[in-house]
């Protein structure tokens, strides 16, 4: 008696395996993207951590819990000199000092909505006084180090120049309370824009129209809302 054996036919095989590819392609990507989103989390956390313990170790060294009373605060906006407190408790190995190049060349997106880009470490481009680079890649930025003696707000981009580069993502603002306790919203990465990117004759991109208005220009040249970005005008005669 022949026995018969039951098998696949080349079409079904073909079609078994067009569906497992097409599933694959639909799936890939966003197990991807949720990878990527969990070790990029894990860095913001990472990057709070060693950022909080270098703040801790500044109010140490004046034997007083509070910020103010840091050699950090005295500095005010001189980056030379807060330069040489960040040197005392974080391995440091490039900085807007030495290698403004370095993080010049950086270009940020607002966020996710808003695709205009920005320089977020160079004092000229916005808040931040003085920026580092730390051994395990991510770059901090100590803000406005002068407006409020009683906080101290530092930006931070746990992964430095890789990507995303976006507001909001990888970008981060944070803010150490008077007594260097770090203030959290409950969310891994969150910022404020007017404190990072701030609208001045340097910083064109961040001005809404009535900030452009009320930029002071100069003989020759003035400053104009067109359209949808504020524009530098040289003429002799302002009309």
């Amino acid at each position: 008696m022949k026995r018969f054996f039951k098998a696949f036919t080349l079409a079904e095989v073909l079609i078994t395996i067009t569906i497992i590819g097409v599933v694959a392609a639909l799936t890939l990507p966003v197990l991807i993207e949720n990878i990527d989103d969990r070790i990029l989390e894990t860095q913001n956390k990472k990057a709070k951590a060693v950022l909080a313990n270098g703040i801790k170790l500044l109010t140490a060294q004046t034997n007083s819990p509070y910020i103010k009373d840091t050699q950090l605060k005295r500095c005010g906006d001189n980056p030379e000199c807060i330069a040489t407190e960040m040197k005392k408790v974080f391995k440091i190995t490039e900085d807007s000092l030495t290698s403004p190049d370095t993080f010049g060349n950086i270009a940020y997106l607002q966020n996710e909505d808003d695709d205009r880009e920005f320089n977020a470490w160079l004092p000229a481009r916005g808040g931040v006084n003085y920026a580092f680079l730390t051994a395990d890649g991510a770059i901090f930025g100590i803000i406005d180090n002068t407006s409020d003696r009683e906080s101290l707000t530092v930006a931070f981009d746990a992964n430095g120049a890789k990507n995303p580069n976006t507001g909001e993502i990888d970008l981060c603002v944070v803010q150490f309370d008077e007594t260097a306790q770090l203030a959290t919203d409950g969310k891994t990465c969150s910022m404020n824009m007017n404190q990072l990117n701030k609208c001045s004759t340097t910083n064109l991109s961040a001005c809404n129209q009535q900030q452009c208005s009320s930029l002071l220009g100069s003989f020759g040249y003035y400053y104009i809302w067109a359209g949808n970005h504020c524009e530098k005008v040289y003429t002799e005669t302002r009309i």
